[in-house]
């Protein structure tokens, strides 16, 4: 079951416990009500089903699913009696919760997945929302505010991913704290989380970790480790349960990409995407003794927007030439560097015949593989690609080929 609610302000201007809040809850069969004491509707009046002019009901299904949506619920789940047609919009289309006692009523036992986009929502509903939902296992928070801190008790989830807002008015979201979350995989940072404080104090399955951005000010705990942005503030306790990880970074940093592998030394999967032309990253001298204590585990290196440049050159052949496990890097490059020119010299610049694992291999695409923001909290690995590659956009270079 799923419930995705979407924000707007009330056009009666009410700013109790819940401003507006949209949930529109799906399901096989029917969806749940909006209380614990709805009934079933009364028949249909007589001549509702036709029986006499009836121009609102010519109005196409999205257009009435619009005009139940800013009724408050009550009164949405009245216009049930008008037809059977009506019936199926009102299970379908979005609630207007405008008022704490209704989101206090609430209790979904079965929903699965809650999304809150743009809402404005106060700090006690929105837990007492949550709390709701025994059997929650993804949450998204997305571009909304009301609230500054949302704590995290559950069993049950499995996913969450947030979007901070840069909002003037009214309370902002600034912190999430997870108190205890045991089934708790994937945390997400979607686009801009500036200011957004992330205390991390008990997900022990926690297993998929990003964006970490240049551009965003956010700061991650882990314990008494800290990520501030995507550097490595205070380093004492390693995360060994993080396997899947994604990086936005201005200026290509090895050193930075190494201090994070030093705090989730058991990291299968990097995601990078580097939009400037990157710092120096020389390694054979800097990083000599690090090599040989340093268990690089990674499977796999997706990066984005990679140019060819010395900086990026020496980059990847740091992972190619240490990581003895690596089964494949994929390259994404820009269309004009899709060519057999382009290939040969890498080749020879990558030491591609001299990489640690002899099994890797090296992928270039000019059809980029996985999406800057990650909506899909049901999949393993949130970044991976879903969609098959396009025609004539994948050269696969190997030692071997």
């Amino acid at each position: 079951m799923e419930m995705e609610a979407g924000g707007r302000c009330s056009r009666k201007g009410k700013s109790a416990g819940l401003s507006s809040l949209e949930v529109g809850a799906t399901s096989e069969g029917r969806g749940p009500g909006p209380t614990a004491g709805d009934k079933e509707p009364p028949p249909p009046l007589p001549g509702a089903e036709g029986g006499g002019s009836d121009r609102i009901s010519d109005l196409p299904d999205a257009v009435l699913g619009e005009i139940v949506s800013l009724l408050p619920t009550k009164q949405g789940a009245r216009t049930q009696v008008l037809a059977s047609r009506w019936r199926r919009l009102w299970r379908s289309a979005p609630l207007n919760l405008d008022c704490r006692p209704t989101v206090q009523a609430l209790h979904f036992p079965k929903l699965q997945k809650l999304a809150l986009k743009r809402v404005s929502i106060s700090e006690t509903s929105l837990h007492t929302l949550i709390a709701a939902c025994p059997a929650l296992e993804c949450l998204l928070i997305y571009r909304s505010t009301g609230f500054r801190c949302v704590r995290i008790n559950s069993s049950s989830i499995r996913s969450i991913a947030v979007e901070g807002f840069s909002y003037q008015g009214g309370l902002k979201f600034l912190e999430l704290v997870v108190d205890n979350a045991p089934s708790l995989k994937s945390l997400l940072q979607l686009g801009s989380c500036d200011l957004l404080h992330i205390s991390v104090i008990s997900a022990p399955k926690l297993e998929t970790l990003g964006y970490l951005s240049f551009c965003s000010s956010s700061r991650l705990v882990f314990d008494s480790t800290v990520i501030q942005g995507f550097e490595v503030d205070s380093f004492t306790t390693a995360v060994r349960t993080v396997k899947i990880l994604a990086v936005d970074m201005n200026a290509l940093s090895l050193d930075v990409v190494i201090d994070l592998m030093r705090c989730f030394p058991c990291l299968e999967k990097l995601y990078i995407q580097s939009i400037g032309p990157g710092k120096p990253n020389l390694w054979r001298r800097k990083h000599q003794n690090l090599i040989r204590s340093l268990d690089i585990r990674l499977k796999t290196v997706v990066w984005r927007r990679y140019r060819g440049i010395k900086s990026h050159v020496d980059f990847a052949t740091f992972f190619l030439l240490n990581a003895r496990v690596l089964e494949l890097m994929t390259i994404e490059v820009d269309g004009k560097d899709y060519n057999e020119a382009f290939f040969a010299q890498q080749r020879e610049m990558l030491q591609v015949d001299s990489r640690a694992s002899r099994g890797a291999r090296l992928r270039f695409t000019s059809d980029w593989s996985y999406h800057y923001i990650a909506h899909d909290l049901d999949l393993a690995d949130p970044f991976e690609r879903t969609q098959p590659p396009k025609a004539d956009t994948n050269f696969m270079l190997c030692g071997n080929c």
